[in-house]
């Protein structure tokens, strides 16, 4: 039984490591070919381990596998990336009416929420390259929404949010490795914290569409032309906030 507890440890350690190298270390886009062989040298373990990821992987949609051929990062047509999104934005906004609905967030969670989003913009105004910045930017990214996901009450909403995140992972990777402005993109989670403290529905559907949609594909080239769109655009944090 410890062996058994052992494996399973090293086998999601491996599993959270290729996680890294895929969405963190830039040494790979979608379409890559994964060396099994060369992971195994940098990770010091054999390849089962390896393996075993990998196949957990292509069932989460982060790697393809292709018989007797071998493993590559998953390549998402626009199409697919459109539909991703299109599911990621209704599933949130049930999450969304859940949280204000039940009221299900206390201050103390808006106020982590703050913190996480201080923490994004402190983090894109380092001075330092994209590619550094990007993996401990995105982290917070992900733990200000998986955190809004964890305090809903809608367990089969997490849960398909939950199956389709890694690819999602892959679209938001690609999405601020283009970015214009990480410091815009970090700044439109104080709207999304604001709208909920106002249990404000129609605003966080404008905001999480216009990130989701509008600013992905405009890479907020228009961010100065929508000035007068009120809520949509991202602010410094108020005071109240």
């Amino acid at each position: 039984m410890e062996n058994m507890l052992a494996y399973k440890s090293l086998s999601a350690a491996v599993r959270d490591k290729i996680i890294d190298l895929i969405l963190f270390s830039g040494r790979y886009k979608p379409g890559d070919w994964l060396n099994e062989s060369d992971i195994a040298i940098e990770l010091e373990v054999s390849k089962a381990p390896i393996r075993e990821a990998l196949r957990e992987l292509a069932a989460k949609g982060l790697v393809k596998i292709v018989p007797r051929k071998g493993s590559y990062v998953a390549a998402f047509t626009e199409n697919e990336m459109e539909e991703l999104y299109n599911l990621r934005f209704f599933l949130e906004m049930q999450i969304y009416k859940d949280l204000i609905n039940k009221k299900r967030l206390e201050e103390d969670d808006l106020a982590y929420l703050v913190h996480l989003v201080d923490k994004m913009v402190d983090s894109s105004q380092e001075e330092a390259l994209r590619e550094v910045i990007l993996p401990k930017f995105m982290a917070l990214d992900i733990e200000f929404h998986q955190y809004l996901w964890r305090k809903s009450g809608l367990r089969l909403t997490r849960k398909i949010l939950t199956n389709i995140h890694y690819q999602i992972l892959l679209g938001i990777m690609e999405d601020l490795k283009h970015a214009e402005s990480l410091e815009e993109t970090a700044r439109l989670h104080y709207e999304v914290i604001k709208a909920l403290r106002r249990a404000d529905i129609k605003t966080l559907e404008e905001n999480r569409a216009y990130s989701y949609f509008v600013r992905r594909k405009t890479g907020f080239a228009d961010v100065q032309k929508k000035t007068d769109t009120g809520s949509l655009l991202p602010e410094e944090k108020p005071a109240a906030l």
